[in-house]
């Protein structure tokens, strides 16, 4: 996360001149989940706290930060003719749409347990 979003926007600030105002509008301007935010938000939190722990800067900009809040997505069930479509019972066409068998299993077991993304990283 550091890499991929702090880095190259705050990655050349110097960690005196970051501000609490500042680094909420960045986190916000991501084009992420609140949750992936938080997750920003605490590492960044983390990073400072360590600054200050070693005298870089005289005080955390985030000590009171607060994380954002909840933004519930809304989530459905698939209806049948999407899963018709997504699984159809063709054996060539079911792999011209997936590609490989393993990523027919997993996506099978996607759509039809509720399992979450990283579970079913696991499984690979």
């Amino acid at each position: 996360m550091l890499v991929n979003h702090v880095f190259p926007a705050l990655g050349k600030t110097r960690l005196d001149q970051l501000t609490r105002p500042g680094i909420e509008r960045f986190l916000v301007d991501l084009e992420l989940s609140n949750q992936t935010r938080n997750h920003l938000l605490y590492a960044l939190k983390t990073v400072l706290s360590e600054a200050q722990a070693e005298n870089f800067i005289p005080r955390n900009p985030l000590e009171h930060a607060e994380p954002l809040g909840k933004k519930a997505r809304r989530r459905d069930a698939f209806t049948l003719d999407e899963l018709r479509a997504l699984f159809p019972p063709d054996l060539a066409e079911l792999l011209r749409v997936w590609g490989q068998p393993k990523y027919v299993a997993l996506f099978v077991v996607l759509a039809t347990t509720g399992i979450r993304e990283g579970e079913a990283r696991a499984l690979i």
